[in-house]
């Protein structure tokens, strides 16, 4: 008997399956109040003002806002084809709905089936799984390997220069979000409004409403990539 993919999705919503997946991100909560609790001690051991620290988690936190609801949808769409304690999980560690979409695609086309389509069974929610996991490690390893070391790459670049290390920062910053920007722009009209919208609102911000009201900057991020998102998704429904 072939088994159907409300049945298949009514295991994956089961109690079992949140309990399980909620330990991994019950652990992802206790390693971020840790993180915090360790900038705190730190921070007084060097002198930093508790109030600069605390305006850099409430910005780091309000800035978040805009990339969620940036994935919300594909969030949507990964839930109705794996179930939500999974993607609450996956999202939980990576915060990459497309990739780990992609991922579970991918597991399940290597076994000849299509991620909640006809014939989609255990079997293919297994795979599905194991890649998501897979591609999750990738990422893992090579920030372990890597990452204590592009420090010490930073400053035999800068040979220890304050001016120099603001430039490399700034021209990292450049590349990273141009990269961003140029695949998107490449990926249709709606994602150039997307990346165009977003751009001009933070420029405007930045130059017009920052100076007179510096408590904005915390929030500017959000706001440009929210206007961003919302003007596409007109732009899509109109056209």
């Amino acid at each position: 008997m072939e088994i159907t993919m409300a049945e298949i999705l009514q295991i994956l919503n089961s109690q079992f399956m949140w309990v399980i997946c909620g330990t991994m991100v019950v652990w992802v909560v206790i390693q971020s109040v840790l993180f915090v609790r360790l900038s705190y001690k730190e921070a007084a051991n060097i002198g930093f003002p508790h109030h600069k620290l605390n305006t850099a988690l409430k910005d780091g936190a309000v800035t978040a806002i805009g990339p969620a609801m940036a994935g919300f949808a594909v969030m949507v769409s990964m839930m109705a084809l794996i179930g939500g304690p999974i993607t609450w999980q996956r999202l939980s560690i990576i915060g990459a709905p497309q990739t780990e979409l992609t991922a579970a695609t991918i597991g399940a086309n290597a076994l000849g089936l299509e991620l909640g389509g006809a014939g989609f069974n255990f079997q293919g929610v297994a795979m599905a799984f194991l890649i998501m996991a897979v591609n999750g490690c990738g990422w893992l390893i090579v920030c372990s390997i890597f990452t204590p070391r592009l420090d010490t790459l930073r400053v035999k670049l800068s040979g220890g220069d304050v001016a120099w290390l603001g430039l490399l920062g700034a021209a990292a910053s450049i590349g990273l979000f141009g990269n961003f920007s140029v695949i998107r722009v490449m990926m249709g009209i709606d994602h150039m409004i997307a990346v165009v919208v977003a751009f001009a609102t933070q420029f405007f911000i930045d130059k017009s409403v920052a100076p007179k009201q510096p408590w904005i900057k915390g929030y500017a991020i959000t706001i440009a990539l929210v206007a961003g998102i919302v003007m596409a998704a007109c732009f899509r429904a109109l056209s």
